[in-house]
């Protein structure tokens, strides 16, 4: 208060010539300053035109409420260390946040619609808020746009590093600050993690594995049939394909899992081809053994006729 005095005096002090101008003015040794009124009632108003801006106490060391009325009030609050702020009100008859405009509390922090500004620029109106503070690499920094519990996040602190997107069911999505973004999940493992079903009319994935045209080299050893038999009877599924329980719980890679089972087409192919080779082969047995036995008939006949005559 002491240095808003000091400051008035010089104002004063500038502004004396003013009382010569007009009898609308009063500078009292003490009491209240008006210019454009003789009657001020708040320590400085200026008054022009019903318009009018005023500088008056906020409330007395008690904390009673002393300034009222329909000014703009520009508030310092010198009560309690560290507790000072400045403020603009309106009407100012009660504590009511909804009278008071701005305030700049005694960190530095901005409120606009809320005498509580939890970052160096808070705006609140009602539900809806944006919330923007800084801080240095050890306390982050943190912006929020939102209704209540839905909005949208900007964070560096340690538990909520990255880009966030919340509603009052949760947190839909999140980008963290190594670039990994998650649809459904907090804690995203890769570039793009979903909790949740993908609808999509195409999807391209780049190979990190080999294609599986190696089974149609002639160094390829596949398997017979009965040792993929035997191997199903011993380990319930096929080889090089993971069983059940561990797809359950590691899942599995998408490019890596389509290439095995290219692997295991292209074995049923070679297996496919090697039974229509088997099969090929007995039928052309098949019609030799018919050509002999048509032939065999043939010699029986000639037989059976050579010995009916003698």
């Amino acid at each position: 208060m002491a240095n808003l005095l000091k400051y008035f005096s010089v104002l004063l002090w500038f502004n004396l010539p003013l009382v010569s101008l007009g009898q609308t003015n009063t500078f009292p040794t003490t009491g209240n300053v008006g210019i454009g009124t003789t009657t001020p009632n708040a320590l400085f108003q200026i008054i022009q035109n019903n318009n009018q801006f005023s500088i008056r106490p906020e409330s007395n060391q008690s904390g009673t409420l002393i300034s009222s009325g329909q000014a703009i009030n520009l508030v310092f609050n010198d009560n309690n260390v560290g507790t000072d702020f400045f403020s603009i009100r309106a009407n100012g008859t009660t504590f009511s946040t909804s009278d008071e405009l701005l305030r700049i509390i005694a960190n530095g922090n901005v409120g606009i619609g809320t005498s509580l500004p939890a970052s160096k620029l808070h705006i609140k109106s009602g539900g809806q808020q944006i919330i923007f503070g800084t801080g240095s690499n050890s306390s982050g920094y943190n912006f929020s746009l939102g209704v209540n519990d839905d909005g949208i996040n900007f964070s560096n602190n340690s538990n909520y590093r990255g880009f966030n997107f919340d509603n009052n069911r949760g947190q839909l999505l999140k980008i963290t600050h190594l670039g990994n973004v998650g649809i459904g999940t907090t804690n995203p493992d890769a570039k793009l993690t979903v909790k949740g079903n993908i609808h999509a009319e195409e999807v391209k994935v780049d190979l990190n594995v080999p294609a599986p045209d190696y089974v149609f080299k002639e160094d390829y050893e596949l398997k017979s049939l009965q040792q993929v038999q035997d191997y199903i009877k011993e380990h319930g599924h096929l080889p090089s394909i993971p069983s059940a329980r561990e797809m359950e719980e590691d899942g599995i890679e998408l490019g890596a899992m389509d290439m095995k089972l290219l692997e295991k087409i292209e074995e049923l192919t070679l297996y496919t081809i090697h039974q229509e080779e088997k099969l090929t082969e007995k039928e052309m047995q098949v019609m030799l053994l018919r050509d002999e036995l048509k032939a065999l008939k043939g010699r029986l006949s000639t037989i059976e006729k050579y010995i009916l005559e003698k």
